[in-house]
């Protein structure tokens, strides 16, 4: 087998390639490619267990809102509904959420659409005014020693 010569297509080197690169550029290429791999496991792993967490508190389901009372989703509305009534209490978001507690199964309130949309959109505005607020504090002692350093620093004090 004859080895291959020409442009680089990444440096344009002129040199023996591999898959279209010179040999350094071809095994950056193959980190740059096995860390964005890497990337997407952890995400799809993320996802799975976020699918798991989902479907074990659905059935733990109440059939009335912690907030409010009002009727929640029955069994036969569809999956979507159902899981919008499931409000963390403290959010899941990787960058400035708590990962950490993301898929505690304490890490949860039932809510109707109505309350779990203001208290994502409105936040400490309407969570202060909440019934259940106690509630949401005791939960929240139950993971302040799950939390990383970072995290307990972003716990917010009306939580604490």
């Amino acid at each position: 087998m004859k080895a291959k010569t020409g442009n680089c297509k990444d440096c344009a080197k002129d040199t023996y390639l591999t898959a279209g690169r010179c040999e350094r550029c071809y095994w950056q290429h193959r980190r740059q490619e096995n860390a964005h791999k890497a990337g997407n496991m952890r995400k799809q792993q993320q996802r799975m267990e976020h699918k798991v967490y989902f479907a074990s508190q659905l059935l733990k389901m109440p059939t009335t809102c912690e907030e409010c009372g009002a009727p929640l989703p029955g069994p036969s509305a569809p999956s979507w509904m159902k899981k919008a009534v499931i409000a963390h209490i403290l959010p899941k978001r990787p960058d400035h959420g708590f990962p950490s507690v993301a898929t505690h199964p304490v890490n949860k309130v039932f809510l109707c659409i109505d309350d779990h949309t203001n208290m994502d959109n409105l936040g400490d505005r309407f969570i202060l005014k909440m019934k259940s607020l106690p509630v949401l504090k005791e939960r929240v002692k139950q993971l302040l020693p799950l939390l990383t350093p970072d995290e307990l620093r972003r716990v917010p004090e009306y939580l604490l």
